[in-house]
């Protein structure tokens, strides 16, 4: 019984330790966190690579209760040059649907911006112009805004 007791104990902490190491090199690939403008709200990103990531965010704004856009996002490291970590220049297209009181709006949008992802730690922070032109229920075109920082899992 005590030989049981032995391995069960180094049997435990290879196991954590394995976990614990496993979890310093995990790319962190998906982001959640808040972006604060027009709209203001929370952000998700997943990244299916270096270059390519899908952005969602769910937000609200004084004009109306509710907005959420959905982006696909191409991104370029190099065009500013950081010490650390990355900055990518990003850009994209997609939707944005609102649901308002005096009816709902949707359209097609463009994303442009820039994030900071530090080397060592898993945030990043961002700065994106979204133009964009509403089709439904009238042809219309507005631009947004914001700034923002995402935790990355």
């Amino acid at each position: 019984m005590p030989k049981l007791k032995i391995f069960l104990v180094v049997f435990f902490i290879l196991l954590v330790a394995g976990n614990l190491s496993a979890r310093e090199q995990k790319k962190r690939n998906f982001g959640l966190g808040v972006v604060i403008g027009v709209p203001t709200g929370f952000t998700g990103k997943l990244w299916f690579n270096k270059t390519n990531a899908m952005e969602i965010t769910l937000a609200w704004a004084f004009t109306y209760e509710f907005q959420m856009n959905v982006d696909y996002l191409w991104h370029r490291d190099g065009i500013f040059k950081v010490s650390e970590g990355r900055m990518p220049v990003y850009f994209g297209a997609g939707l944005r649907a609102q649901l308002r009181n005096l009816g709902s709006t949707l359209g097609i949008k463009g994303n442009v911006g820039f994030e900071y992802i530090f080397p060592k730690e898993p945030f990043g922070i961002f700065l994106e112009l979204s133009p964009a032109v509403l089709l439904i229920p009238a042809t219309d075109a507005v631009c947004d805004g914001g700034f923002g920082f995402r935790y990355y899992f």
